[in-house]
């Protein structure tokens, strides 16, 4: 019975279980659906399918170019109803085909492509339609996007080679209740007032006629055109009457929902109560695709509106300007507690006007408006005209010095007899779309407002005039916003419930800017003013529809406290149901594992966590790859399968490459007699002078004799060198695709995409292909390029670290060796993704070559000046590490010959790969060939002194200082407990230094020479034993 049971459960456990890839299968990839596969969706969904084509494809070369089409589109390209009626129209577009205006003469200047849009949309009209979509991404490993409006500003309704849902047409009706009554009889609602169930896809300007009608308030968004359903409510959602009634993920009753096993629910407090927690506020089309739902509808009111405007009357007075702009937002606070909300905005040198001077009583401009200058529109709910002007009264006195001096100041009051009155007059405002901005907010609490610092982020927020920032304020916090704190069901950012201003500062540039000037932008954006903002309010965050899309701490800022629950609401809402075995004893688990073939392990894994956790032990942990494709292929192959790839935690990468012979002759003249044979001949004349040699260089003397080849050129058979040489062919063809490929980049990314638990990757130059091979093992090594050559490892060292932060992947140990240089000469959106992967390795090793050969006095003058140069004006090698906040194993080694006694030249001073970085968790160093000045030294030793605990050293010139001084600080700041150091210690003048046997140790059993006598004192120093060696001449003379 039992071995019957099992039998099912493995058989069954792949008809269960869906792989669990973190990469989604994209247009390029084998697994992409076929065309028949598409064809089917259409017909399962009843033709709704749509193949995306851009907006803008008319106006360029290609199936789609229609000049007059192009020209109504560029008509239409601001108009957010045409934005929003095309299924990958986007409020803000991307940059992949922007509108062209023929009409003007202009051309063209790139190319049309979908970019990062959706491929398919599935045009849906009810539940069904949803459910189909989200079954065949889940099927076919698909990126799924959900779309409503495309009012995205954080380009959530976009993804590179996905399938869209499209909702905007699911509208079964906006349906009133006078009295809301729960679909399912829940006792927890407590709302006992009127509700409307919106039934799909509708804009708000849909519903809040529906309200108007009926005499009560829907609270909804400040744009008419925003959906109901979609990322508004579900990230928070604000508009005019939040401030009174609260946030709009707050009104909230009850939803449906689609899940992402194609299943609808109800979400309420009574039925899937911590899905309707994540849909109110934990961000939209993260849980679910929300379908309808059941909102508040609250009594209209009066409402008393305020309409104020100011501008310096030229540009001397513009700290008058500014100081009255701080005025206003010290005085925002106290104005909501009395009720007053709204929204406004200011900058300097705005390309549309701010101000209008405009003489409100003749009706006529008499004046040019100003494109400097600040203006806002606020209301108090249930107040006339002449007490909203009292509640304002203390402001105007404090802006009053201001005017007619200074300032244009204007203001009106304006009372309504309902909100629709209000929302149609003075809201409800449909702003131009169609172009693209970068943008960062933060939510600014009462501390925030009236800090002293608060004008000096003002000034760092609003930059200088020709950065043309807008500055938006988003004044509706306090009131029943911080009183909704106290809902149990609320998802919304905790950092809402003290705010009292949502403040949105952007920036854009002129079409068609290159990379660069858009880069710059959003460096701006998050860099300075954003994070001014942060500074002023450190204890807050940030509203995640308005927010910078490259906000570094955006788990934070965009989720506050609920960010770890709405992790876990989001993981068991997309996992699948499985068959579980738990109840198995873990002894049997253990005595299946034993029994059981490798293939057949990964299925018993399959079956729970539990017994994932019982059966890793049994599994491969690491990959080793070797730069040949059928490695790669190997390496793909095993990153597919859904539980070996989620027990890989390291991946051994050799490197290897092979030169290029342009002959057999070259070759056989290379690999038979390659250059080290000659080696042990220019020994004695690379020596220090003495006659007497150290042990150290006897050993290196007898190590050498053993690498010459047994056999000699010649006696070789013919058959054996002819099948040496077209291995090589074979070998060297292999790795010239591979070089072609991006040094098989993207096979590298999807694998590392299905590796959800790599943490080591070790790269290294081990002869790895040499043992691959039958023919001439033992001078087929010859053939490979020399370590640390100019093409040595780039390639491959720059396309595993883009992979690996294309990946997201986490690592903890990265170790690089025998790589050139040249490597960190990246462009900057590569060596951008090479710094990402490494933010949290704990281990970092770069063994760095400069390519030259020491026998080439020539090459060495080239080289090593240009390494210098680069890595000095450039600091590439400090930006890389200076980020590894996690890091406690550091080691940085250029390459030097350990034979020759000759003096090193070091490329790299110490300040350009460390510069004042602390790292707070660095426990050990190893430099290798390294320049140093005394004080770059000291202070790097003095700032690790409380955590460094293990030193390596070989071969460090101190250019500047003396070295007993830097001992002895480095003596007295470290509590060591391993010292070891070895090569040359080069003082600023040659008395002042040592010459040490040029590799660590095995042991201090034998210390025949002077050198490693003083080594061993200086080690033993360095952890607290014995005496400075440079204090005692006798004992341990230098320059030995």
């Amino acid at each position: 019975m039992f071995s019957q049971y099992l039998l099912f459960t493995f058989s069954a456990l792949p008809y269960l279980v869906t792989g669990a890839s973190n990469c989604k299968c994209g247009p390029t990839d084998p697994c992409w659906p076929s065309l028949r596969e598409w064809s089917s969706l259409n017909k399962t969904t009843a033709g709704k399918l749509i193949q995306n084509v851009q907006p803008a494809a008319p106006c360029y070369p290609g199936p789609y170019q229609d000049e007059a089409v192009c020209e109504y589109v560029d008509s239409q390209w601001t108009n957010q109803d045409f934005q929003t009626s095309t299924p990958i129209g986007l409020s803000y577009p991307t940059e992949s085909c922007p509108v062209v205006n023929i009409t003007a003469g202009q051309q063209p200047t790139q190319s049309c492509t979908l970019g990062d849009q959706p491929v398919y949309t599935v045009n849906a009209t009810d539940a069904s339609d949803v459910a189909h979509g989200i079954r065949f991404a889940r099927r076919n490993n698909l990126r799924l996007v959900i779309r409503d409006t495309g009012h995205d500003l954080l380009r959530r309704s976009t993804g590179y080679g996905s399938l869209q849902i499209w909702i905007k047409y699911i509208q079964k009706g906006i349906l009133f209740q006078q009295t809301f009554t729960p679909s399912n009889r829940c006792s927890k609602s407590k709302w006992k007032g009127s509700a409307f169930k919106i039934g799909g896809g509708y804009v708000w300007s849909d519903v809040l006629q529906e309200a108007a009608s009926r005499d009560v308030i829907v609270v909804g968004g400040g744009t008419p055109s925003v959906g109901c359903l979609g990322g508004w409510m579900q990230g928070g959602g604000h508009g005019p009457a939040v401030h009174d009634l609260g946030l709009g993920a707050d009104q909230v009753l009850e939803a449906q929902v689609v899940l992402s096993d194609g299943r609808i629910v109800t979400a309420s407090p009574c039925q899937n109560h911590e899905l309707f927690f994540a849909i109110r506020g934990g961000g939209g089309g993260t849980y679910g695709v929300v379908i309808s739902t059941t909102v508040k509808a609250h009594p209209t009111t009066t409402i008393a509106a305020q309409q104020l405007s100011f501008a310096p009357l030229n540009s001397s007075y513009m700290p008058e300007f500014m100081k009255a702009v701080e005025v206003i937002h010290n005085a925002y606070p106290d104005l909501s507690d009395q009720g007053f909300s709204g929204y406004g905005s200011w900058g300097l040198m705005s390309p549309t006007p701010l101000v209008y001077n405009y003489n409100y009583t003749l009706g006529e401009e008499i004046q040019a408006n100003f494109t400097t200058g600040f203006t806002h529109t606020i209301a108090v709910f249930g107040k006339t005209s002449p007490e909203a002007e009292a509640i304002f009264a203390p402001v105007a006195t404090n802006l009053a010095p201001f005017s007619s001096k200074s300032l244009f100041i204007n203001t009106t009051y304006t009372s309504f007899p309902t909100y629709a009155a209000y929302y149609s007059a003075l809201s409800g405002i449909q702003p131009p779309v169609g172009s693209s901005a970068a943008l960062g907010s933060r939510l600014l609490d009462r501390k925030a407002l009236t800090s002293p610092q608060l004008g000096e982020t003002l000034n760092q927020v609003v930059g200088s005039p020709e950065q043309f920032t807008s500055v938006n304020i988003v004044f509706v916090g306090g009131g029943q916003v911080a009183r909704d704190g106290a809902d149990e069901f609320s998802g919304v950012n905790p950092a809402w419930r003290t705010a009292y201003v949502h403040n949105i500062v952007a920036r854009g540039w002129a079409p068609g800017s290159d990379e660069a000037t858009r880069n710059a932008v959003y460096s701006d954006i998050t860099n300075v003013k954003t994070q001014a903002l942060k500074e002023l309010a450190p204890d807050t965050g940030s509203y995640m529809n308005e927010a910078d899309r490259f906000d570094p701490e955006y788990l934070q800022d965009f989720y506050g406290e609920h960010a770890a629950r709405l992790t876990d609401i989001k993981r068991k809402g997309t996992s699948t149901a499985i068959m579980r075995l738990d109840q198995l004893p873990t002894e049997i688990i253990i005595l299946i594992c034993e029994k059981m073939s490798e293939s057949d392990i990964p299925n018993l894994r399959l079956a729970s966590r539990f017994l994932s956790s019982v059966a890793t032990p049994f599994l491969l942990d690491e990959i080793h790859l070797v730069f040949k494709p059928e490695s790669f292929h190997q390496l793909l192959e095993i990153s597919r399968h859904p539980v070996i790839s989620g027990a890989i935690t390291s991946l051994l990468y050799e490197i290897d490459c092979l030169e290029k012979f342009v002959s057999r002759n070259r070759w056989e003249q290379d690999v038979i007699e390659p250059s080290y044979l000659n080696l042990l001949e220019k020994l004695p004349a690379r020596g220090a002078g003495e006659e007497e040699k150290c042990e150290a260089l006897q050993r290196e003397t007898e190590r050498l004799k053993d690498r010459r080849p047994k056999r000699a050129k010649g006696q070789y058979p013919e058959d054996t060198l002819a099948k040496g040489w077209n291995s090589y062919l074979a070998f060297y063809a292999e790795q010239e695709l591979l070089r072609g490929s991006g040094y098989g980049s993207e096979t590298i990314h999807s694998a590392m995409c299905r590796l959800p638990n790599l943490r080591t990757i070790i790269m290294s130059q081990g002869c790895a292909i040499v043992t691959r091979t039958k023919h001439l093992d033992k001078t087929f090594s010859a053939s490979l390029q020399r370590l640390g050559s100019e093409d040595s490892g780039i390639g491959q060292a720059r396309s595993l670290l883009v992979a690996v932060a294309r990946a997201g992947l986490s690592l903890e140990s990265v170790q690089i060796g025998s790589v050139h240089w040249k490597f960190v000469q990246a462009d900057d959106g590569d060596f951008f993704k090479m710094k990402d992967a490494l933010q949290s390795v704990r281990t970092l090793e770069f063994q760095i070559s400069t390519g030259y050969d020491y026998d080439d006095v020539e090459e060495i003058g080239v080289e090593i000046p240009q390494c210098s140069e680069y890595l000095k004006k450039s600091r590439k090698l400090f930006h890389l590490i200076k980020d590894t906040s996690l890091l406690e194993d550091l080691t940085i080694a250029f390459d030097w010959d350990e034979h020759d006694w000759n003096e090193p030249i070091c490329p790299c001073e110490l300040d350009w790969i460390v510069g004042s970085t602390k790292w707070n968790f660095l426990t050990a160093i190893s430099f290798t060939c390294i320049d140093t000045d005394e004080h770059s030294w000291v202070s790097f030793f003095r700032r690790h002194e409380g955590t460094l605990r293990e030193v390596h050293l070989k071969t460090i010139r101190l250019v500047t200082g003396e070295w007993a001084a830097v001992l002895e600080e480095m003596h007295d700041a470290l509590n060591l407990q391993s010292a070891r150091v070895a090569g040359f210690f080069l003082g600023e003048i040659p008395s002042q230094s040592w010459y040490l046997d040029p590799v660590y140790p095995a042991s201090y059993d034998d210390y025949t020479c002077q050198n490693n006598r003083t080594r061993k004192a200086i080690e033993d120093y360095l952890i607290g034993w014995g005496d400075c060696p440079l204090l005692d001449e006798e004992e341990h003379p230098q320059d030995q």
